[in-house]
């Protein structure tokens, strides 16, 4: 994703972690030229679902379901 909503940019980054059993699409937010982690779905291997997590302040609802639809293309089931 790469989406601008109203003055902020959102992107994000896709993160395998083997070695904790888990994939991370992370959900980056660049505002007045600062950029910060928003938000991230996580895959647990072990737990066989996914986890959303937000940070840092509220994230629009539109970026959310875009995220989520993200997730589910990308991340694949081991």
């Amino acid at each position: 994703m790469d989406q601008w909503h109203g003055r902020d940019r959102f992107w994000t980054t896709l993160v395998d972690d083997t070695s904790a059993g888990s994939t991370s699409l992370l959900l980056h937010r660049e505002e007045s030229g600062s950029a910060a982690l928003a938000a991230e779905i996580v895959f647990g291997d072990a737990a066989g679902q996914y986890f959303l997590q937000t940070f840092s302040g509220d994230v629009p609802l539109k970026i959310i379901e875009l995220l989520i639809t993200e997730a589910k293309e990308k991340i694949k089931f081991k």
